[in-house]
């Protein structure tokens, strides 16, 4: 795996309010997603955005699966299906 030059995850939503929903990772604020008030769209692409970290953890994971003929395809699996739930906010985190 490469050494990544983003900021370190995991990322999760901070409130929302007037200015947006909030991005945080730890106590830095990572980005705000404006238009708190316009709808549940602001609030489902902060959840996208606040789940890329482990996106690209799972993309590199695929492929190191795949390069190894699929050893590690359980691991992977469930790490997708689990990265693709936060996106979608079908949990807790």
């Amino acid at each position: 795996m490469s050494e990544h030059k983003h900021t370190i995850g995991p990322w999760y939503l901070s409130g929302s309010g007037y200015d947006g929903v909030w991005i945080m990772a730890g106590t830095l604020h990572v980005a705000t997603i404006p238009g708190a008030s316009d709808g549940d769209w602001c609030e489902a692409n902060a959840r996208l955005i606040a789940a890329a970290p482990e996106m690209l953890e799972a993309l590199e994971a695929a492929v190191e699966c795949l390069a190894n003929n699929g050893f590690g395809k359980a691991f992977v699996l469930d790490l997708i299906a689990t990265v693709l739930a936060k996106s979608k906010g079908e949990t807790d985190e």
